[in-house]
């Protein structure tokens, strides 16, 4: 497991907005992702994403030699300690940080070469299938989302991208979606809609949702920015306002910046 990088001329204090979007297999996350970086801004990397599939444990030898029998949509199947350890680099205010990634034909880790820069984003978007699975996660998220779809919309969509995407047969699909997706969304995914601050309606584009979402970011961002400039002033005010001790050396007062000797005595400064 690596560990993120953090530049040295990261500057602590500028931290993004983490926005965390969790969901179904098939809910439409990723396009929920796009709108809010197309209606946002995603120029210059204002807004960036990042992908739970990073995430995924890099299979031993015998559990490639048997991938059908792998369930991907476990828990146990991600780093979430890696992914909350990224996620705290950035909300410390890392001007850079280094995503893995990971290939799915052979399910392991690509080089440290392969990894894809992060840097100084003003909003990160954290998505994936179990984004709000982990509480030490949400505790980092300044908002969560649930993308929440009709079942039955979830998995003609699914049957439909493995079909034309990645070369499964119909069979395949739906033996898999009942052996580990259906049970591990309803164990695992669909309780973290309880947990979410919003559920988006998406069986169809609700372009709606996605301006009301926008709203709310720049509001929360706004808010989040006012705290942070007040807690800066009341911080400033009361280091200002805090007077120097006095230090005692073979036990006499010796002068320091809120002393002023006079004589060879030392006197309180007026």
């Amino acid at each position: 497991r690596r560990t993120p990088q953090m530049s040295a001329d990261a500057a602590p204090g500028r931290r993004p907005f983490i926005i965390g979007i969790g969901g179904g297999s098939a809910s439409g996350k990723t396009t929920v992702v796009e709108s809010i970086m197309s209606r946002m801004g995603s120029a210059e990397g204002r807004v960036v994403s990042i992908s739970q599939d990073c995430f995924y444990r890099p299979l031993t030898p015998e559990q490639a030699r048997n991938v059908a029998d792998h369930n991907f949509d476990h828990p146990a199947a991600m780093d979430f300690d890696e992914q909350l350890e990224l996620l705290r680099t950035l909300q410390q205010g890392a001007r850079e940080v280094r995503v893995p990634q990971y290939d799915f034909c052979t399910h392991s880790r690509l080089p440290s070469s392969e990894d894809t820069r992060v840097c100084s984003p003003d909003i990160v978007i954290f998505e994936g299938i179990l984004a709000l699975h982990d509480p030490r996660l949400r505790d980092v998220f300044d908002l969560t989302i649930f993308v929440d779809t009709d079942v039955d919309l979830r998995l003609l969509r699914r049957i439909t991208r493995d079909i034309e995407h990645r070369g499964r047969s119909l069979a395949s699909v739906v033996e898999q979606y009942e052996r580990f997706v259906k049970p591990s969304h309803d164990q695992f995914i669909e309780p973290c809609k309880r947990t979410a601050d919003l559920v988006v309606p998406f069986n169809r584009r609700n372009l709606v949702a996605i301006e009301l979402i926008c709203d709310h970011i720049d509001l929360l961002r706004a808010r989040c920015t006012k705290l942070a400039e007040d807690f800066h002033e009341v911080s400033a005010a009361r280091a200002l306002a805090q007077p120097a001790l006095p230090k005692m050396v073979n036990g006499r007062v010796q002068p320091t910046a809120s002393t002023v000797g006079v004589g060879g005595k030392a006197h309180p400064a007026l």
